[in-house]
């Protein structure tokens, strides 16, 4: 039997059901069913559940009950809820048609499941929780359910084919797989949804139920998995989204469709075909996007538009024909369809629009329809196959038009007007490109990146090349540059390697004129050659690369061509080429080919360009044929050292000075020249007579001799006395100078810059040597100075990097600024007790010894700044050392050792700063205490004291004072070391730690015979000592004192047995133990001879003597083991920070032992060790640096009875403890500076270094108060890595600490200073700068002097840029430029010191060159004057050459008459305005001129042109053309019907003539012919005439006559000259016309409509004609007012 629950969960349903039909819900089955089912079903309910036991009916009936009441209330809550929702639907009929189209399409499909539609009403959801539900019962659904099927099947079976007139609009339904929903017309309807889990195929019937199936609505089919559709014949449009993400593989539309939405079949990725309908207009956004499998579409004629994304992702598609009938294709349509190979345009397509086929990485051919006019943004980006010709007809190519294709050879049409930036960039493939005539600028990256370009042809009307356009194009070789181009903007051709040739199609000066932007490195490379008056490429192979001149004879040679073989031309004689005589050697000809070893030039060569074999590094010798020869600038330029070294010349010296003077373009200044010419006159010497009439100073040398020197004592009877100042300079060539006894003075820069030079005799007599004089001779190695220089001045030798010996004169008494600030090479230089004074950084050098004399009393600062001195002597009388005097450490100082002389009484800081330095003191410690100032670095140094002698090994007393230990050296290492006995007094009795670490050089050690210790490391890793000799005194060795080294045999002073009192390393495979010992060795031999003993196997044992127990003493003495119950050989066997380890012999009678450890004076047990076998222990938890005393005995037992044996005492101390807070402190380019915290339990501390993967000792610091260390010479940008340790001691015996790590890396180096920073050329208005590149700069920055300060003119990125051009400057004005080099560190820029130069712009152009006038045989030039010139040049062309006419100096002159020419004959001229920058001339940019001399002896032709050029009332002017073949004209005006001359005029350059004295409209006839001379008779040309009426008279008696309030009168006297009057009135500001009056007779005019009280202004010109020309007088004006009423 159910249970309540059950029945309460049917009756809800029953209620929920009688609900829905009162309140009207289109609920088809409720409907139908109407409240007798109800009912039907109610008893049923009721009859089961009388079938309840009779148990449980009493309660039953109670629940029952009680569920009634609940079902009442409930009932009627919904009741009054549905009324409520039934006035909302009213009110809202389109969301109440909505809501019942859901609950209708619910019901529908959930017939067979009451239950599911309880649970869907939302009123039911609330009390959801509050109900019973049983899955299980769901079973037993009440019979209701079946009979409402029952109902549907009846009703549907019962329905008519057509529509049914009682069902309502928008009505749905399903039918079979698919759900219709009927359309408005009530005739037809729509497809809404299909079955999405069914995949076989469906065929859509073309009625339903009486409905025409006209449309497949919005997403019907979205995600089916139908494989196939037959959608039915009548089909008009299927919505958006239709078969949006379904499984559909093909599809058929019927021709009756005629609109389909977008996104129809969009993401259908296994739609393989479709056959779009006929009637199809336009093709959708996105409709097939997506379909990866899509291969065939066929689109019918009559589609018009392709929407945007359509086809996009259509990987399948291969090839595609559209339609003629398309005129549009939208954004992206094609876009990605990544194996489309072909595809054919529609012939009417104007544009293809932004990425429509974008990323199509296959398509190799497109059909271009005849009216295509754009190619969009980025249309064919990335088709990386596409190879096509640009079709004709195109106007513009959008951005990115053909970005990244594959095209080979891009030929632009002429129709091209446009291509925007970037439309052809990185295409890889491409070779040439040749621009139409419609592009007139190239814009942004239009090619840049497309690494194969190697030809460039542009149009002749291109004007600009805007930034990047060829950017990154390094295989581009030719490019065609046409004389349009104005201006190149930055980055345009910036790539490398650079272009070869530019052919430029105007001339030099035409090239100079282009504005050419920063970063075009390609373009303005020496390596390019500009070949000029060009019209296409020459794509020739041939061996040489050549111009034939106009004559056809001759040619200019721009370089090799593609076909030349090495050999050919290495050895480069230069003559004819193909039968042509070569002139002329082009600009850059055959720059930075570093084949070429010589080159001969023939005598027909009359110039050779800029730069023409300049970076030739391999050219050595040079023959010119020719004594004339022009070279360009830099024709032989090299930026390395100096190359050629022979010059053959056909001239002789003279002639070498008459054509090039001692200028270097020829060649370079250390070239040596051979003459041929006989007249060798030696030109070595200027000279200048003194006062005194008999001696002479030589002002100027022949910069180009070379090799021996000897200067003259006289010259022409003069007696040579002095080396003038820079008389020498840049004789580079000299090697060895030899000056006479006569010379008594060398001036400033005398020989600087000759960096040839080796090797100087002075003179005996030589007194002084001024500033400069020998500066920068950088091959000098040794120089004496003669005893009679008493000056020698600043910077005499300063950058002298080589001299290595100087010798000073006994009498100096001062050394100047950087006299001798030569390097580090200068080993050696001995300061004369004379000298009394130093100054700022005199002598720079690494100088082993050096003593500062007695006479000195300040050191002043930085005197020896830039020296490296080992041991440095201060003699007595010396009284202070300023700051810096001694490079302190922080900037590298390397000063060992100083010997301070009592005298001294102040040290300021920074003075000497070196952190291991040792002092030795002529005075007491009480002086020492007297000394002001002390430098804390001295104060902190080892002083030895009473004694002023810097020994050969730097040494601390021992705590005996009596003693000490050398811990270094001041001399050179050498193979075999002594070292002494004694060190001022003082016995030598130990060795510190690392003292000749890692010195490969030693192979033999003597050690001092009172030698006690040899410290930790001291000898380590001297990979080659094999022999050393210890004293019997010596007592302990270190660790690792001798690893690592070659030791073969150790010769000994004692016994074996003093060998066995000796403490050696505790270490594995000690090397002392594996060699031989020869023992009782003495070096005299006077002794016994040496015995030997064999290696010992093991480290011999110690023994140690018990203790009485009582404390004793710390450790043992040696004895023999007794085996009686004493302990041997105990001692300290290792340490560390908190640790001791007590190590012992193994006692026979042991059967253990005790360890005691003495604490705060008592004697505590820490151990007892019951293993006999043990001979170890480690005490931990112990202090750093701390002395701990133990005593150890043996134990056993006799019986039961323990016995003990006697205590042995040890005492040991602990490692001091590890370095703290270890951090790089500070960095420099060449130094790092270590910071850690104080270690109190250390006597000083060790630093070492890791080089070449071997530590290596760079410090050891006395006392543990220093904190910080500088280390110092090391390499910039490198990451150093370092360790530090602690150490103190315990008796003799070091303690070491364990390492402390730390890396660190020192700043960049400052990039070096920009090199031959000069000007490379110059303009008008500009100004190129150059100079050598600089490897070790990432930029240069470059600024100008302006108005009192530096200003940054550029900031160049790179380091290949080499030239820089400075423009917007005035003419012939000097300016003045510095540049430096920056890079980085990290982030932070650095930077080079400054390099500066001047430079100054050629004079401005000649303007308004013209011809002034002519003659027979002359022609006269005139000009407006050049405020910037210092005079002109004119030359005149005869045939192909320039020859020069005059050089006229001065500014003022503006004309020049050019005389014997021809007669009748055309002239062309040109004229330059000339400056000068020092002695360096400078010229202006040519202006050309033509002009015609007169002719002579030749009847004259007719006069032509003639016309009236303009009237008056008085006069006509006659103008005509001017007749070259006359020598002046003549005028005849017809007076009453006879001609009559009225002026004959005299040359032939006057073209006009005005007739005067005419009455008023007066008509004249005139005549003009030319005359001229032959054979002394004048002759003459024919007439020529001309008729003209002169203007009317000006009207007289203008004036107002009478005045209204609105109106005046005007009136004029009668103008008998005139056929009629104008008059005008001005209007704001203009005159307007208000009358023409015909004929003049009337005299009066009535102007109305005026304002009342108002001036007005009027004016009158009379008219007439000439024929049908009007003609018109003078105007009269007048005003006046009208009245006010």
């Amino acid at each position: 039997m159910e249970g309540g629950a059950d029945m309460k969960r049917r009756i809800l349903a029953i209620l929920l059901v009688v609900s829905m039909v009162n309140s009207g819900t289109n609920c088809v089955w409720a409907e139908n069913i109407g409240a007798e089912r109800v009912a039907e079903n109610v008893e049923e309910l009721a009859e089961e559940s009388s079938l309840e036991t009779k148990d449980d009916e009493n309660k039953q009936k109670e629940e029952n009950q009680t569920e009634e009441n609940e079902l009442e209330e409930n009932e009627q809550t919904e009741n009054k809820r549905m009324e409520e929702d039934q006035k909302e639907e009213n009110q809202n009929e389109e969301n109440a048609e909505e809501k019942s189209q859901t609950e209708e399409q619910a019901g529908e499909n959930n017939r067979s499941d009451l239950k599911e539609e309880e649970e869907t009403d939302s009123d039911f959801h609330k009390d959801e929780n509050n109900m019973e539900t049983d899955d299980e019962n769901a079973v037993n659904e009440p019979v209701m359910q079946k009979s409402i099927v029952q109902e549907e099947q009846r009703i549907d079976s019962s329905q008519e084919e057509t529509p049914r007139n009682a069902q309502s609009e928008n009505d749905t339904f399903t039918e079979g797989l698919v759900t219709y929903q009927v359309n408005e017309d009530q005739t037809t309807c729509t497809i809404v949804e299909a079955d999405r889990t069914r995949t076989d195929a469906i065929v859509i019937p073309e009625k339903v139920r009486g409905y025409k199936v006209t449309v497949v609505g919005k997403m019907a089919f979205d995600g089916c998995k139908f494989k196939t559709i037959q959608l039915p014949d009548g089909l008009l449009k299927i919505e958006y989204s239709a078969f949006q993400n379904s499984e559909l593989e093909n599809i058929s539309i019927p021709d009756t469709v005629t609109e389909i939405e977008f996104n129809a079949f969009l993401e259908c990725s296994n739609l393989v075909m479709v056959k779009l309908p006929a009637g199809l207009k336009e093709i959708s956004s996105q409709m097939f996007r997506y379909d990866e499998k899509l291969q065939n579409v066929s689109i019918p004629e009559g589609v018009k538009k392709i929407e945007f994304f359509a086809f996009e992702e259509c990987s399948g598609l291969v090839e595609i024909s559209l339609p003629d009938s398309i005129k549009e294709i939208g954004d992206y349509a094609f876009l990605k369809c990544v194996n489309l190979q072909k595809v054919k345009l529609p012939k009417h397509l104007e544009k293809i629009n932004n990425e429509t086929f974008m990323y199509c990485e296959k398509l190799e051919n497109v059909v271009w329809p005849d009216k295509l006019k754009v190619v969009g943004d980025s249309a064919f980006a990335f088709c990386h196959s596409l190879n096509t010709q640009i079709p004709e007809g195109i106007q513009k190519i959008e951005h990115q038009g053909f970005l990244e294709t594959g095209m080979i050879d891009v030929v632009i049409p002429d129709s091209v007007t446009e291509m925007d930036l970037r439309a052809f960039q990185g295409c890889e493939q491409l070779k040439t490109v040749k621009i139409g005539s419609g592009i007139k600028t190239m814009k942004n990256s239009v090619f840049s990146s497309c690494d194969e370009l190697e030809m460039v042809m542009l149009s002749n009307k291109t004007e600009m090349i805007e930034w990047g356009a060829f950017y990154n194009c390094p295989s581009l070789k030719k490019i065609f540059v046409p004389k349009s181009v104005t201006k190149i903007e930055n980055e345009a051709f910036n790539f490398d390697p650079k272009l070869e040739y530019i052919y430029y199609e105007g001339t030099k000066e035409d090239w100079g004129k282009i504005e050419i932007g920063e970063y075009n490195d390609s373009l303005l490379a020496e390596t390019a050659k500009i070949l000029y008056n060009q019209n296409q490429i020459s794509n020739d192979e041939k061996e040489w690369d050549y111009k034939v001149n106009d004559d056809g004879k001759t040619c200019i040679l721009y370089g090799k061509g593609s076909k030349i073989e090495t050999t050919s031309y290495e050895n480069l004689v230069i003559d004819t080429i193909d039968g042509y005589t070569v002139t002329e050697i082009g600009d850059n000809a055959f720059y930075n080919d570093e084949k070429i070893k010589s080159v001969t030039l023939s005598k027909n060569i009359k110039y050779v360009g800029e730069n023409a074999f300049g970076e030739c590094k391999n050219l050595e010798k040079l023959t010119l044929l020719s004594k004339n020869t022009a070279f360009g600038m830099d024709s032989f330029a090299i930026s390395v050292d100096r190359n050629i070294k022979d010059i053959y010349y056909a001239g002789s010296v003279n002639d070498r000075k008459k054509y090039y003077g001692s200028s270097y373009s020829v060649g370079n200044s250390s070239a040596r020249w051979h003459y041929q010419s006989d007249d060798n006159v030696s030109f070595q010497y200027e000279y200048q007579v003194n006062e005194d009439g008999k001696t002479c100073k030589i002002t100027q040398a022949d910069p180009l001799i070379y090799d021996k020197v000897e200067v003259p004592e006289k010259i022409d009877d003069y007696t040579v006395t002095e080396i003038g100042e820079y008389a020498f300079q840049f004789c580079y060539s000299i090697e060895q100078l030899v000056l006479p006894d006569s010379i008594k003075k060398i001036g400033r820069y005398a020989f600087c810059e000759c960096d040839g030079l080796e090797k100087i005799t002075f003179s005996k007599n030589l007194k002084i040597i001024e500033e400069n004089a020998f500066r920068n001779c950088s091959s000098l190695i040794q120089i004496t100075i003669p005893d009679s220089v008493v000056e020698i001045g600043e910077m005499a030798f300063d950058g002298c990097e080589n001299l290595e010996k100087v010798i000073l004169p006994s009498g100096l008494k001062k050394l100047n600024r950087y006299a001798f600030a030569c390097g580090e090479n200068l080993k050696e230089i001995v300061l004369p007790d004379s000298l009394e004074e130093m100054s700022e950084c005199c002598i720079s050098g690494s100088f082993k010894e050096l003593t500062i004399p007695g006479k000195i009393k300040i050191i002043p600062k930085d005197a020896l700044f830039f020296c490296e001195i080992d041991r440095l002597t201060i003699s007595e009388g010396v009284e202070e050392i300023e700051k810096n005097a001694v490079r302190p450490a922080m900037y590298g100082g390397m000063v060992k050792a100083i010997s301070l002389p009592k005298s001294i009484k102040k040290i300021s800081e920074d003075a000497i700063g070196t952190n291991e330095l040792y002092v030795y003191y002529a005075g007491s410690q009480n002086d020492r205490a007297k000394i002001n100032n002390m430098d804390s670095l001295v104060d902190k140094a080892s002083w030895i004291y009473k004694t002023n002698t810097v020994p050969e090994y730097n040494y601390t007393l021992n705590p005996d004072g009596k003693t000490v230990t050398i811990i270094s050296s001041n001399i050179d290492i050498q193979s075999k070391i002594v070292l002494p006995d004694l060190i001022n007094g003082y016995k030598v009795t130990a060795i510190g730690d690392n003292f000749f670490n890692m010195q490969e050089k030693i192979r033999q050690v003597i050690f001092p015979k009172y030698l006690e210790s040899i410290g930790e490391g001291a000898f380590g890793w001297c990979n080659n000592l094999n022999t050393v000799q210890f004293p019997k005194s010596l007592k302990y060795i270190g660790t690792y004192a001798f690893d690592v080294t070659s030791l073969s045999s150790i010769r000994y002073n004692g016994s074996k047995s003093d060998r066995e009192k000796m403490e050696l390393p505790a270490q594995e495979d000690n090397p002392l133990n594996l060699v031989e010992w020869i023992y009782n060795y003495d070096k005299s031999d006077v002794k016994p001879k040496p015995t030997t003993s064999p290696v010992p196997t093991s480290t011999p044992k110690p023994t140690t003597t018990p203790d009485s127990g009582s404390g004793g003493s710390s450790g043992g003495t040696a004895g023999e083991t007794t085996g009686q119950g004493t302990i041997s050989g105990a001692k300290i066997g290792g340490r560390a920070e908190d640790a001791l380890r007590i190590s012992w012999d193994k006692n026979k009678k042991a059967e253990g032992y005790i360890i005691e450890q003495k604490k705060n004076g008592t004697w505590t047990r820490i151990a007892r060790i019951a293993d006999a076998n043990t001979t170890t222990y480690r005490i931990s938890g112990l202090s750093a640096a701390t002395t701990y005393e133990f005593r150890i005995r043996i134990f056993y037992f006799e019986g039961s009875e323990a016995k003990y044996g006697k205590n042995c005492n040890v005492s040991g101390k602990t490692n001091p403890s590890t370095i703290s807070d270890l951090k790089i402190g500070g960095t420099a380019v060449d130094a790092l500076r270590l910071n850690w915290n104080k270690n109190n339990s250390a006597q000083g501390y060790i630093i070492e270094q890791s080089q070449a993967g071997v530590w290596k000792r760079i410090a050891r610091i006395e006392g543990n108060a220093t904190v910080t260390f500088r280390v110092e010479k090391l390499s910039d940008n490198v990451t150093y890595n370092f360790r530090i340790q602690s150490f103190s001691f315990d008796g003799n015996i070091p303690l070491y600490s364990e390492w402390k790590n730390i890396s660190g890396k020192t700043q960049k180096k400052n990039p070096n200073a920009v090199k031959e920073f000069k000007i490379g050329g110059r303009a008008d208005n500009a100004l190129r700068l150059n100079w050598k590149q600089e490897k070790t700069a990432e930029g240069y920055i470059i600024e100008q002097y302006q108005a009192g300060n530096w200003t940054r003119i550029a900031r160049l990125e790179g380091n290949n840029t080499s030239t820089y051009r400075v423009e917007k400057l005035n003419p012939s004005k000097e300016y003045k430029f510095r540049i430096c080099a920056f890079a980085f560190d990290g982030s932070r820029p650095i930077y080079s010191t400054y390099s500066t130069m001047n430079g100054k712009t050629n004079p401005s152009k000649v303007e308004e060159v013209k011809i002034g006038g002519t003659a027979v045989n002359a022609l006269r030039i005139n000009w407006k004057q050049n405020e910037t010139s210092m005079g002109y040049i004119i030359e005149k062309k005869e045939g192909n050459n320039w020859k020069r006419l005059a050089r006229m100096e001065g500014k003022n002159v503006t004309t020049y008459r050019a005389e014997n020419l021809k007669s009748n004959t055309t002239y062309e001229f040109r004229m330059q305005a000339f400056g000068f920058e020092n002695n360096t001339p400078l010229y202006g940019e040519w202006n050309y001129v033509s002009g015609l001399t007169d002719a002579d002896n030749v009847v004259p032709g007719s006069v032509t042109g003639l016309k009236i050029a303009g009237r008056a009332a008085d006069a006509v002017k006659l103008n005509w053309d001017r007749n070259r073949t006359a020598r002046g004209y003549i005028i005849e005006q017809n007076k009453s019907g006879k001609w009559i001359r009225i002026a004959r005029l005299e040359g032939n350059y006057t073209t006009t003539y005005r007739v005067e004295k005419l009455a008023a409209s007066a008509a004249c006839q005139y005549r003009v012919q030319a005359f001229n001379f032959k054979n002394g008779l004048p002759v003459y040309s024919s007439w020529k005439y001309i008729s003209a009426k002169t203007l009317p008279a000006m009207t007289s008696g203008f004036r107002i006559g009478s005045a209204g309030k609105d109106s005046v009168q005007l009136s004029w006297n009668k103008n008998a000259s005139a056929s009629g009057y104008i008059i005008e009135q001005q209007k704001a500001g203009k005159w307007v016309r208000i009358a023409r009056i015909e004929g003049n007779e009337i005299t009066k005019y009535d102007v109305k409509n005026l304002q009342k009280a108002t001036t007005y202004t009027f004016r009158i010109q009379a008219f007439g004609f000439d024929g049908n020309t009007p003609l018109y007088s003078s105007t009269s004006v007048t005003f006046g007012s009208t009245k006010t009423q």
